[in-house]
Order: structure tokens, then C-alpha cells, then sequence
């Protein structure tokens, strides 16, 4: 697992990685998460754009049981 903060216009260079597939998670405040997959290839630079939707209202509820009698 690897945790990287954006730059002030949102981005983020990584160099040296590995061969393989990797899964990303990116989120923020107020922002819906995104989740995708990138696989890294031996020298091909690769670019990946994400976009996070900005959400207005979070609302959070659950459901309680009640006893009837």
C-alpha cells in the first residue's frame, strides 16, 4: 500500500514502478471516491486521469428494529 498527496493542481508523478497491475483509490472530502486499475508496462509512461464528483449533501441513516406488542 502506498499513500500519496496531490500536488496543489491535483497531480501526482510516480516514477520506478514495478511491472504489474495495480489498483488505485482516490478520494477527498466532500468527493465521491474513484477506484480503478492501471498496468504498469516496461517503458511505456502511462497517464492516468481521475475525476471526483463533488457531493452536496451526504445524509447517513439506519434502520433500527422495534419490538411490536
Amino acid at each position: 500500500s502506498l499513500t500519496m498527496k496531490t500536488s496543489d493542481n491535483g497531480e501526482v508523478l510516480m516514477e520506478n514502478v514495478p511491472v504489474g497491475l495495480y489498483r488505485y483509490y482516490v478520494h477527498k472530502s466532500n468527493y465521491e471516491p474513484s477506484y480503478g486499475e492501471v498496468t504498469v508496462e516496461k517503458g511505456v509512461e502511462k497517464t492516468v486521469n481521475v475525476s471526483l464528483l463533488y457531493t452536496f449533501l451526504k445524509v447517513e441513516w439506519r434502520v433500527l428494529p422495534i419490538k411490536i406488542l
